[in-house]
């Protein structure tokens, strides 16, 4: 029973591993659609189930397998804190940009009121 249960949590985890670093290749890819950068996200989110019964789980397993468990939730980690880092980044840049456009829109409005003469402002004809 231990057995099959750690095997079942140390499948979660792989799976959870493999979708935390699609998403990250996704981060990666400044064109990949905000959907899917969402869809991935989402299927990164964990459910209560394996983190429920990991205490158990590592309590009941082998060394062999305490190893396993504890190198596979150290990866998940890192890659969690890359992620966050990543997502930090970008956020960063994000507010940078849309307070260069506020910026810019400010020094813009004084020019958007326009005197109606009747003459047209085509140069070329």
């Amino acid at each position: 029973m231990a057995e099959r249960k750690s095997n079942d949590v140390l499948s979660d985890l792989e799976a959870l591993e493999k979708r935390l670093r699609e998403f990250l290749s996704l981060l990666a890819n400044e064109n990949a659609p905000p959907e899917s950068l969402a869809r991935s996200w989402s299927a990164c989110q964990l459910h209560d189930e394996p983190l429920a019964a990991l205490p158990s789980v590592v309590e009941d397993a082998d060394a062999h397998t305490r190893t396993e468990l504890g190198a596979r939730m150290s990866v998940i980690r890192c890659l969690n804190a890359v992620a966050v880092l990543e997502l930090q980044r970008q956020q960063g840049a994000i507010t940078a940009a849309l307070s260069q456009t506020r910026k810019a829109r400010a020094g813009l409005e004084g020019y958007d009121a326009r005197e109606d003469s009747g003459e047209s402002c085509d140069i070329a004809g």
